[in-house]
């Protein structure tokens, strides 16, 4: 016979220490669940902050029971479903800026009547009393329509982020009924229809983006761009045509372009509320394709615009820079008109429209070149060379798109030029007065009294 001695073989200090791990755990595991439950509930209210109201449940995963998934436009659909028309639906990407916006036009068949209506927006609706079957009911047959004050149908359009280019909305139909009172909420989809709403071509905003060329060369920045504004000559140049002049942007594919009171801009999509957007897709086939929206967004569409071809160059810097003769080693002096001026490498000088050559110099002045908005044809001086004994001032004459370039050479005379000078002068001179006899009756007596002696 074996004996136990229990102060040998206790089992109190095993119970003991299991009962401390198994708090422990217990502990454990309610601090995890915790702060599984707490980082649920902090991204779940981050991802619903600015969104519009969507229903709670997932409608994509929807396949049995009551709140089956049913698509309105087939023939088995209840007829409440059917009778109801989407119209058109706004597919303009700044919509979840303004959520608020109405999102969908929608129609009751048999109504002229549309509704703009805003995502989450409750609507209520009616039936006409019908006499059918010797009794009044409210229900079919007879035709629905909207209501103005709440009733037991209601119908809720739902336009979700990921399925915002869908051409299709979510809607959910709530209904109580007549007998039991219970309320029966069905989840269906409806086909937009968008044939009918075509862009109302006079429209100013569309006149002018339509009329637009484009093109993609920037030879200028190609070859005298640094490494930031090298990357803008990758950009498109759109030129619009306003009573006012030309205007000239620049964009990339994806950019989106916004309708101001001046006209369009290039411009981020929290700008674009309630005014005419349009979006660069991409180029093919030789044009730009550019997608369209109106204010309203319910009308959009693709227009294509055309290349345009260089800019016919009309300076002719030979004979415009008259007399270069060396002033020094890395400088050149000529006549510009009735000035002498200096030419040297590095200098950018241009001519506008009804306006003599200058140099830009300024800052200000060479970033609203480059942004194009000063145009006009440029003369980049590029290099003071000796060739053969003789010396050359070279460089490049761009055409007002900067999409072509002529090489430009002047030959530099190294001697005194004063005979020279003073015969340009006087050419000058007789050129300004016989056109000044052409324009107006002034007698030559009075015009020459006026001419500065040389």
């Amino acid at each position: 016979m074996y004996v136990l001695w229990s102060h040998r073989f206790s089992f109190a200090p095993w119970f003991q220490t299991m009962s401390r791990l198994g708090t422990g755990a217990a502990i454990a595991t309610l601090l995890f669940l915790g702060f599984v439950l707490i980082s649920v509930c902090t991204s779940s209210k981050a991802a619903l902050e600015g969104a519009p109201h969507v229903p709670s449940w997932d409608f994509r995963k929807i396949e049995k029971g009551l709140l089956a998934l049913r698509d309105a436009s087939r023939e088995e659909a209840p007829p409440i479903l059917r009778a109801l028309d989407v119209r058109a639906k706004n597919t303009r990407p700044d919509i979840f800026y303004n959520p608020s916006l109405p999102q969908m036009l929608l129609k009751i068949n048999g109504f002229s009547e549309t509704r703009a209506v805003a995502s989450g927006q409750k609507l209520f609706l009616h039936w006409e009393p019908s006499h059918a079957g010797g009794k009044v009911r409210n229900g079919p047959p007879a035709p629905l329509n909207w209501s103005e004050e709440q009733s037991c149908f209601t119908v809720t359009p739902f336009v979700f982020p990921a399925a915002q280019d869908a051409d299709a909305v979510f809607f959910t139909v709530s209904l109580e009924g007549e007998e039991n009172g219970q309320r029966q909420e069905i989840p269906f989809l409806i086909e937009a229809v968008q044939d009918n709403l075509a862009l109302a071509q006079e429209e100013p905003w569309l006149k002018s983006l339509r009329s637009a060329q484009f093109w993609a060369k920037d030879l200028f920045l190609e070859l005298y761009g640094t490494v930031e504004a090298g990357a803008s000559g990758n950009a498109y140049k759109i030129a619009v045509e306003y009573n006012e002049g030309l205007q000239i942007l620049q964009a990339r594919d994806g950019d989106f372009l916004v309708y101001m009171s001046d006209g369009w801009a290039k411009a981020p999509l929290e700008m674009a509320a309630e005014k005419p957007l349009a979006q660069v897709i991409k180029q093919e086939q030789g044009k730009l394709f550019i997608r369209i929206w109106d204010s309203s967004g319910f009308m959009s569409g693709v227009i294509s615009l055309t290349p345009a071809a260089p800019a016919a160059i009309a300076s002719k810097v030979e004979t415009e820079f008259v007399s270069p003769r060396l002033r020094n080693s890395a400088e050149v002096s000529c006549l510009l008109g009735q000035r002498r001026v200096v030419l040297k490498p590095g200098d950018w000088w241009l001519k506008e429209e009804n306006r003599s050559w200058y140099s830009l110099k300024k800052i200000g002045e060479i970033d609203d070149f480059v942004s194009f908005k000063r145009e006009g044809e440029l003369f980049v001086v590029d290099s003071l060379e000796k060739n053969q004994g003789r010396s050359m001032l070279k460089g490049r004459l761009f055409d007002k798109t900067r999409q072509f370039a002529q090489m430009v050479s002047l030959p530099i005379a190294e001697g005194r030029t004063g005979g020279v000078v003073k015969q340009h002068r006087a050419d000058t001179r007789k050129k300004a007065i016989h056109e000044s006899t052409r324009r107006a009756p002034i007698s030559l007596a009075k015009r020459g009294a006026e001419e500065p002696t040389p």
